[in-house]
């Protein structure tokens, strides 16, 4: 075989060998790309969920504070029915 004849085979090789290695390249590329995007949606996802959870939570704390306001002024007006009370009862005892 000349010479001519095994340069234009070697070179057909390795350009299917090229081709072969690209398009496994390529591939893993492609690979990647889609599982890049599904993280991206997962996280995506992931930030929609806690800032759904972290708007719950600041609507308990609210409620919480509510609650804990009504219950200072409960506590309020029972500290101030106890005084007046106390003040009745030394009042009737003569006490100052």
């Amino acid at each position: 075989m000349p010479a001519a004849a095994w340069v234009a085979l070697a070179t057909a090789i390795l350009g299917t060998l090229g081709v072969v290695f690209a398009a496994k390249i390529n591939g893993r590329a492609s690979l990647t790309t889609s599982l890049d995007a599904r993280a991206a949606k997962v996280l995506e996802d992931a930030l929609k969920y806690q800032e759904g959870e972290i708007v719950t939570l600041r609507q308990r704390v609210d409620d919480l504070e509510a609650e804990v306001a009504a219950c200072e002024r409960g506590r309020s007006a029972d500290r101030d029915r106890w005084h007046h009370e106390l003040e009745q009862l030394r009042a009737e005892l003569g006490r100052p």
